[in-house]
């Protein structure tokens, strides 16, 4: 797969400046993306299979507008720049018996502006009958801050920003009553390190840590073409704690911490 996409900006908000105290100009930006991805998959018996790959994009960037990592003091005044991000990705299906199947996943990705993002993932299926299916879920999410406030921290300290990560777990059952009707039910528990950028700072920065935890109840009607989905969620703040470096409202996550 390959493909170039080009985006293209008109940008003026009102109320704002930039290099002192003039107005800000109307702004016109654009980015620009080659991107390429590469998938084998790999069959080496009957109960497993592998598939891996790797993706690559090239990008070009001109006066982005979503530029607040860029404005303020000290100003990034070059904003012209490129980026390369190699990703390399792979998942490992094994069907154990008829009754436990693991899935095994892997991401890794390395931006010009940022170090190297791991991101694994289990799962394990459960099916004692026809009709039930346990699952049980972990995994880790890591993804990095804005493009523009990469380099615009890079550029003023030449360091990198640490990454944003969710750590999440997952425990779901669903139910086949009939050959129209499913119902279910899943409840997750997520650990997650935020990552933002700070106006007091002028770079990014830990947001703080948040535990929050949840659970869904869902029916399935299944009809030929028709699908019906009725579902109930909730999640719930369990914890939050706030670096002393983040000043009170530098984040606008959860009040709770204040």
């Amino acid at each position: 797969l390959q493909s170039d996409d080009y985006w293209w900006f008109k940008d003026q908000r009102a109320g704002t400046s930039i290099f002192g105290s003039s107005p800000r100009p109307t702004r016109v930006a654009d980015e620009n993306q080659a991107f390429s991805r590469a998938i084998a998959l790999w069959t080496p018996t009957d109960a497993q299979s592998l598939a891996f790959g790797m993706e690559y994009s090239h990008m070009w960037f001109h006066d982005p507008p979503y530029s607040d990592a860029l404005d303020v003091a000290p100003v990034v005044s070059n904003r012209d720049w490129q980026t390369d991000t190699i990703s390399f990705l792979a998942e490992h299906q094994w069907r154990i018996s008829n009754q436990w199947t693991t899935f095994l996943s892997y991401r890794t990705d390395k931006n010009t502006y940022s170090g190297w993002l791991q991101s694994p993932r289990a799962t394990v299926v459960y099916t004692p009958t026809e009709q039930d299916t346990f699952k049980a879920m972990a995994g880790q999410s890591v993804r990095q801050s804005s493009a523009e406030a990469l380099w615009a921290q890079w550029e003023n300290t030449e360091t990198i920003p640490k990454p944003e990560t969710l750590r999440s777990y997952e425990l779901a059952y669903d139910r086949k009553l009939s050959d129209h009707w499913n119902v279910g039910g899943d409840g997750f528990f997520e650990d997650w390190n935020a990552i933002g950028y700070s106006t007091t700072l002028f770079h990014s920065t830990s947001l703080g840590d948040f535990q929050i935890a949840g659970g869904e109840l869902l029916i399935t009607y299944t009809n030929q073409g028709t699908r019906l989905m009725l579902s109930e969620g909730v999640a719930k703040l369990v914890n939050a704690s706030v670096p002393k470096s983040v000043p009170a409202g530098g984040q606008g996550i959860t009040s709770e911490p204040y």
